[in-house]
């Protein structure tokens, strides 16, 4: 049966019930009425009614009018205003637990809420229903372990400032687009002491010094990319003047792996004993920060808890800076170097094998033979910090591998004024020493390719000198002997009777006996030519109208362009003028010109194209007919002296010689495009420069 029946069953109304059932209940029950601005949003509730178990628990009268906040302020901080109002607007009704130790109250409260029409109802006990002193055991026992708790953090936050305030590099932490810093270590704020507060501003405001340094740059494109950067010697004006920094910017990741800030790592490369002085000055003065922090917390425990809550979030912050740093880390506690903490990389550079717990000894057999553990023993004993550069170490995780190079620093970390162990902060500088190496290699290399070029180079001077020595003495002492027998001929010729020499054993030999002597002719003055033309290599580059020394070829050539009537072409409008020496480049044209004229190929009309044009690094003078052609064996033979490949054809074997040789002193270089039946292309290429005319002075 509902309750509405019974209600009827009895004839009772049902707010005379209601009044009586509230008036009993031992449990509080509260009316408030919820108040709105004038967007439109819930800010707060009024309290509209108390029944007496509620008027005894809060000492409140039945109608006590005012709002929550307003009579409760800690309701807010507490979670109860936002239970109140999720209830109301979501109309689901809900239960919440609490400790309320604020505005008059201190006790353990259960509270159900459920929305009815307009009015948020609300029932709530105490604890005063139940024996006191088992409660109270159970609050003292539970602050009792609340302090337990708050010392261990705050012992384990003591030990983690201590490492970090006395690593010897600068740290810090950006966050967001702006890169906001959150976390700056003491050899950051040494570094750039003139503008704090550092924390909670941008890079850019917290260290002008760097306004004008790439370093923020890189600081913008690792968190734009997520890409790590890492710097060497990068160039820094701090307070002390002009520093050079090792830089490690490495992306941090929130929990859905976007990036969220970027951690900073930057080893001071010029001035470590005067960084560590500051640092232990800057560590002193923490210290003495963080035990008044901590005294203070201690005094209210609603302020320890908060501060046990910050403390462990910089606890992580500092861990995950060790965790995601590329940075071979390693915490060594006494006695005996037993290791207390080692980053990932550190564990993977030595192959994964277990090191926590052991001594340094025991556990890195390779950097003790490399005189590491003398250094940290020493590190230990005078608190000075100490470097190893380079030390190669064989790849465990790959043993095929070549060894790696790594570069140590050793620093003492105190508690207190009392030394507890060392900080081991490796880098891997392989890539910079095999690169070094390299070009050590390279360069010794490159020297024994000079010493062997030279040799060649006077060798070939040498040879080059004999050769014109021989063709010289060739040319002229052969010249009398000639005379001598051209005037043996011709008085031969006188002696013999005409009717002898018409002879027909006798004409032909008379015939043979004069081609030979005219070869022989021909050939010593090609000597002569190339002698000259040696002689002649260095004449002065002036001005040549490209198109007015062609003119001069073609009368040159007239008696041959009668003869082969050929289609010729000449187009130099894209190079029209040449820095060059006239003659050379005269003799170049008609070499070319003549060739193409006297290897035509009688089946077909005669087509022969000049041109000239400049492109981007060169001059380019092009000569190209449709004569015989020649085979790809006979272009190997092309450019050599006294080379004749066409024997029909009247020639020395000189000509494409001396226009090869007049090319490369010039700096350029001839190719030949050819085949048999088809045509043959010669194409010159000249520095570009030839095509600028300088200007006279």
């Amino acid at each position: 049966m509902s309750l509405h029946s019974l209600l009827s069953l009895h004839s009772l109304p049902a707010d005379e019930l209601l009044r009586h059932v509230t008036d009993v209940s031992l449990a509080a029950v509260q009316l408030w009425r919820p108040l709105y601005a004038e967007g439109g949003t819930l800010f707060d509730f009024a309290l509209e009614y108390l029944n007496p178990a509620g008027q005894r628990m809060l000492g409140l009268p039945a109608r006590p009018g005012g709002t929550m906040l307003g009579r409760f302020p800690h309701a807010g901080p507490s979670g109860t205003f936002d239970f109140y109002r999720q209830v109301y607007e979501s109309g689901e009704p809900g239960r919440l637990d609490l400790n309320y130790q604020a505005d008059g109250l201190d006790d353990y409260y259960r509270l159900a809420a459920t929305r009815c029409g307009p009015l948020l109802v609300v029932s709530f006990t105490d604890t005063s229903d139940y024996e006191p002193g088992a409660v109270e055991q159970a609050l003292r026992e539970s602050q009792a372990r609340e302090r337990l708790a708050l010392a261990d953090t705050l012992r384990q936050r003591r030990r983690l400032l201590s490492v970090f305030e006395q690593v010897p590099a600068l740290v810090a932490r950006v966050n967001g687009p702006d890169l906001v810093l959150e976390l700056a270590n003491a050899a950051l704020r040494e570094a750039f002491p003139g503008t704090p507060p550092l924390l909670g501003r941008t890079v850019a405001e917290a260290l002008p010094e760097l306004a004008n340094s790439p370093l923020l740059a890189h600081l913008h494109s690792v968190f734009r990319t997520g890409v790590p950067y890492h710097g060497t010697a990068l160039p820094t004006r701090t307070a002390a003047g002009a520093r050079y920094f090792d830089v490690v910017c490495q992306p941090s990741h929130d929990a859905d792996g976007l990036t969220a800030g970027v951690f900073v790592f930057a080893y001071d490369v010029t001035a470590q004993v005067e960084a560590r002085r500051a640092l232990q000055t800057l560590n002193e003065s923490l210290e003495a920060q963080v035990l008044e922090r901590t005294n203070a917390a201690l005094a209210n425990q609603a302020t320890a808890l908060a501060a046990a809550h910050r403390q462990v979030q910089e606890r992580e912050a500092f861990y995950r800076i060790f965790e995601q740093s590329p940075a071979l880390i390693l915490l060594l506690r006494e006695p005996g170097h037993r290791i207390e903490y080692h980053n990932p990389a550190f564990h993977h550079a030595f192959a994964g094998r277990e090191l926590l717990g052991r001594s340094f000894s025991e556990a890195l057999p390779e950097l003790v033979q490399l005189g590491v553990g003398t250094r940290l023993t020493a590190a230990f004993t005078e608190g000075l910090p100490a470097v190893d550069a380079e030390l190669s170490l064989p790849d465990l995780t790959d043993p095929a591998a070549p060894p790696r190079f790594y570069t140590f620093t050793y620093q003492a970390y105190r508690e207190g004024d009392q030394i507890m162990g060392v900080t081991v902060f490796g880098t891997d500088v392989t890539e910079q020493v095999r690169a070094r190496q390299e070009q050590a290699i390279s360069q010794r290399q490159t020297a024994t390719l000079a010493e062997e070029l030279l040799l060649a180079n006077q060798r070939l001077i040498r040879t080059n000198a004999d050769l014109n020595a021989f063709t010289y003495t060739a040319s002229h002492d052969l010249g009398a002997p000639l005379a001598n027998l051209q005037g043996l001929f011709l008085a031969l010729r006188e002696e013999l009777p005409p009717a002898v020499q018409r002879e027909e054993a006798v004409a032909p030999l008379l015939r043979l006996m004069q081609g030979a002597l005219d070869r022989f002719q021909r050939t010593l003055a090609d000597l002569t030519d190339v002698i000259r033309d040696d002689a002649e290599l260095q004449q002065p580059a002036e001005t040549v109208d490209l198109a007015a020394l062609l003119t001069d070829v073609q009368l040159d050539l007239q008696p041959l362009l009668a003869e082969t009537q050929p289609a010729l072409t000449l187009d130099v409008a894209g190079c029209p003028r040449l820095w060059f020496a006239p003659g050379h480049l005269r003799s170049i044209c008609y070499n070319l010109l003549s060739n193409a004229l006297k290897y035509r190929d009688p089946v077909r009309p005669l087509q022969v194209q000049l041109t000239c044009r400049c492109e981007a690094t060169a001059v380019v003078l092009e000569v190209c007919d449709n004569g015989l052609g020649v085979s790809a064996e006979q272009q190997a033979r092309l450019f050599g002296l006294f080379q004749r490949l066409h024997p029909q054809v009247p020639g020395s074997g000189v000509g494409l010689y001396s226009v090869k040789k007049v090319v490369d002193n010039a700096g350029g270089s001839i190719r030949v495009r050819s085949e048999v039946g088809e045509g043959t292309c010669f194409t010159i290429y000249l520095p570009r420069h030839m095509a600028e005319v300088p200007a006279v002075s």
